[in-house]
């Protein structure tokens, strides 16, 4: 296993005014083991991707887990990050998510980001949160006119996503606000790929990486 650690602290361009959230508090029942857990082609745990890139340019990295992960929670501790265990984890994103609004209520907004999508770049982290910082109330990125993941949200939604439950996620409030919602053309494809199942992600590692294989973790 690669052993990770928190980074040396550095000047990062997105402060404590803006948290972005990992939702890793997925049951991976479809796909069939610890999915976050189980490596890309450079060995690096699928759940530790995004959380690393997240790290790399924001001060505040909130990742939400379930309490079934301890091996995936020390992961995260390891880096650095805070952590928070949504005890109904089971019930769904929602639920997930308005835990880690809830963490982060001292923010001006939040960036929500999936565990599950390795393969968005670094650079429409910040294209979102550079949205979010100049004023944009939602901002979302799209690839060939799709919207895709991370989705950010301003403070004045604050109470809304408190109230989620269960498997409904923020998707309501983009289609509620969607005069609002900012969306970002990218190319980047990675907004759009989630895995959900081994044949994911065997297929986006083909994809991205057209040479790679990816091995279990354990």
């Amino acid at each position: 296993m690669i052993l990770l650690h928190a980074e040396t602290a550095v000047a990062k361009p997105y402060g404590q005014e803006l948290t972005a959230i990992l939702l890793a508090a997925g049951q991976s029942r479809r796909f069939g083991s610890a999915k976050l857990l189980h490596p890309l082609a450079d060995g690096t745990p699928i759940g530790l991707v995004a959380a690393q890139k997240l790290q790399a340019v924001f001060e505040q990295v909130l990742v939400v887990v379930n309490p079934d992960t301890p091996i995936l929670t020390a992961l995260y501790q390891n880096l650095g990050l805070k952590v928070v265990v949504n005890p109904q984890a089971e019930q769904g994103l929602g639920s997930s998510l308005a835990q880690g609004i809830a963490h982060s209520s001292s923010s001006d907004a939040w960036l929500i980001c999936l565990a599950d999508m390795p393969f968005i770049q670094i650079e429409t982290f910040c294209l979102i949160a550079d949205a979010l910082t100049a004023g944009a109330a939602i901002a979302a990125p799209s690839y060939q006119a799709k919207r895709g993941h991370p989705v950010g949200f301003a403070k004045q939604f604050e109470t809304e996503l408190l109230e989620l439950k269960q498997d409904l996620g923020a998707s309501h409030l983009l289609k509620r606000y969607a005069e609002q919602v900012l969306l970002i053309p990218t190319q980047d494809v990675g907004i759009l790929q989630d895995i959900d199942t081994p044949t994911d992600l065997a297929q986006l590692t083909q994809l991205i990486h057209p040479k790679s294989t990816s091995a279990s973790l354990f």
